[in-house]
């Protein structure tokens, strides 16, 4: 099994097609034991494709600060990174839709439809509004210090902030939790340094309306 396994990852590691079986390799592989699982994903740390060199680097990571915790929420959340496309934002002043970008931001983007599938961001406000820069929400209690019971790995990507990039807001590297962002204009000050998980590709209008204290009344998710 160990042989078939290893030869598996060997032909099909930079083959983009064999992103969504990552998750059934490395639990076969830990479930025979973790020095194996290592080995495994040293193999996928050394791919051509960017996002499973990613995969495995965050979860050798993860055992080497031997976190039960962090790792199961990384799987939880890589699990849903690629199971949609899109979300509609539907707020009291309209609606907009924002197109994911799980190739450079699986966690964000994982983070996100979980949070959504939990009716997490339902009557939420967006508490900050920075005309001409930002509005922000994700905050439960509507203060800008709020969110979920853990955090996330910081994605910065080549991605650019210009008008409608969806961003994670940050106090600092790998402490993204739900509050995120959408830009009202172009802000290359912001690039590399908040992760990018999608753009607002229709309802920038919806967007532009939006003040201070308006409510998300839901979050749908679009396959």
């Amino acid at each position: 099994m160990q042989k078939y396994l290893s030869n598996i990852v060997s032909r099909h590691k930079d083959d983009a097609q064999f992103i969504e079986s990552l998750q059934s390799v490395a639990g076969i592989s830990g479930q025979i034991s973790k020095s194996f699982e290592e080995k495994i994903l040293t193999q996928l740390s050394k791919s051509d494709i960017y996002i499973i060199r990613k995969y495995a680097n965050e979860k050798l990571r993860l055992k080497t600060e031997n976190s039960n915790a962090n790792a199961e929420l990384f799987d939880r959340l890589w699990k849903d990174a690629f199971k949609y496309s899109s979300s509609t934002v539907k707020t009291s002043k309209g609606d907009f839709t924002i197109n994911f970008t799980p190739e450079l931001a699986p966690i964000s983007v994982g983070n996100f439809c979980n949070l959504a599938s939990q009716k997490y961001f339902n009557g939420i406000i967006f508490h900050r509004v920075v005309p001409s820069f930002v509005i922000q929400g994700g905050d439960p209690t509507g203060t800008g210090w709020g969110g979920p019971d853990y955090t996330i790995v910081s994605e910065f990507s080549p991605l650019h902030y210009s008008i409608s990039a969806v961003g994670m807001a940050s106090a600092g590297k790998d402490t993204e939790g739900s509050q995120w962002f959408v830009t009202l204009g172009d802000f290359p000050h912001l690039d590399g340094r908040y992760s990018i998980f999608g753009y607002v590709t229709s309802g920038m209008d919806t967007v532009y309306m939006i003040d201070q204290y308006d409510k998300i009344n839901s979050v749908e998710l679009n396959h």
